[in-house]
């Protein structure tokens, strides 16, 4: 009996040591401004604005397929869905042009 409690022990302590270094996943889903896009690596930069201009704040989103960010517009409203680890600089999951003169357009991608 002592063996089987002591085995589950291990096998807690080796996951919840292996999810720590994993690190913590997160994922957000926001509406804002694409202000600029960078070529080397290719990432977007995303101006999120609160209930008034004061509470602005600029995020840069890493974009993994190239194809992808050629569509993106800059000076163009987005819905985006982006992810990130710890302190990495987030990733772009989906993105949905914002724009109601020109319809919805919906861009997925595909994680690595």
């Amino acid at each position: 009996m002592r063996k089987a409690i002591f085995c589950i022990f291990i096998i807690l302590t080796v996951f919840i040591v292996f999810r720590l270094y994993r690190g913590i996943s997160s994922s957000n889903t926001t509406s804002g401004l694409i202000t600029n896009k960078e070529v080397n690596p290719y990432r977007i930069s995303f101006r999120v604005t609160g209930e008034n201009e004061d509470s602005a704040q600029e995020i840069e989103i890493n974009v993994n397929d190239e194809n992808l960010w050629n569509l993106i517009e800059k000076d163009r409203t987005y819905f985006v869905t982006y992810s990130w680890r710890n302190s990495e600089t987030p990733t772009l999951n989906n993105i949905r042009l914002d724009d109601d003169k020109i319809g919805k357009a919906e861009l997925n991608v595909t994680s690595s």
